[in-house]
């Protein structure tokens, strides 16, 4: 069993129960993971690329436009699915604004989607489901 702890001079350190006595471990130790639960691999990132499928989803059925294979408009919109899932955070809504993300013969396009909370939280569904049991919220 391991607990954060304030150190006497302010900064946190790690109490780790070794046996019988408590070892306290400072930010400059080295730890050994010996055990970890459910998947590793999971990360903000997963959430981060469901959006920006969302987004390219909404952009090609409203223009008709598939943005996969244009690598720069992917890294726009990749940084504002990040950001939106920040704001998401902290707000109810969302717009996400990327103009002239792309142009066809009748000229620019400009992505234009409004997300909210409970939107995003039906896109992220299954990603945590994936988390473990005990980071889940109480349903």
């Amino acid at each position: 069993m391991s607990q954060i702890v304030k150190k006497p001079d302010g900064h946190p350190a790690v109490e780790v129960e070794n046996g019988n006595k408590i070892q306290q471990l400072t930010p400059k130790a080295v730890f050994k993971v010996k055990s970890t639960n459910g998947d590793t691999h999971l990360g903000g990132e997963d959430f981060d690329v469901v959006l920006v499928e969302h987004i390219l989803g909404e952009f090609k059925k409203e223009t008709g436009i598939d943005l996969k294979g244009n690598h720069i408009a992917i890294q726009r919109v990749r940084e504002a699915a990040e950001k939106a899932k920040i704001e998401l955070s902290c707000t109810q809504q969302t717009e996400i604004s990327l103009p002239c993300i792309t142009a066809d013969a009748s000229g620019l396009k400009h992505v234009n989607v409004k997300l909210n909370r409970s939107q995003f939280e039906a896109l992220v569904q299954p990603l945590v489901q994936r988390s473990p049991a005990h980071l889940r919220p109480l349903q």
